[in-house]
């Protein structure tokens, strides 16, 4: 480790100082992470209650006599978990909503995001 640091300019680091570094990037990607995680569940969730709504209207529907809903072949009762990725265009929106959360360099790390293709 002392072999890589001396080689990126770094010799003479201590450990205490390395550590508080990394702990203060841990938070720092927790906070953003989250704040993605937050909106795309927001966006889920809202995504969710369309379908539901949907899906609560086609089983009023009947076909020939027949409801829909009760009579889809190869439907199971079992839903599985729906699982949602963030997107850098996720990222984008979340600084767009809350810029604070890149820190004192915000309109710079803002402009290097944005400078990303998606």
């Amino acid at each position: 480790m002392d072999k890589v640091a001396g080689a990126n300019g770094l010799e003479g680091v201590s450990i205490e100082c390395a550590n508080l570094l990394n702990n203060g990037i841990d938070v720092f990607m927790k906070q953003l992470i989250g704040s993605c995680i937050e909106l795309v569940r927001a966006r889920s969730r809202h995504g969710k209650l369309r379908h539901e709504t949907l899906k609560q209207q086609l089983c009023r529907k009947l076909i020939n006599g027949v409801s829909v809903h009760n009579h889809v072949p190869g439907q199971s009762s079992v839903i599985p978990p729906e699982t949602n990725s963030i997107s850098m265009q996720d990222l984008k929106a979340v600084i767009e909503l809350n810029p604070c959360l890149l820190g004192i360099n915000a309109s710079l790390l803002h402009e290097k995001i944005n400078s990303y293709d998606y």
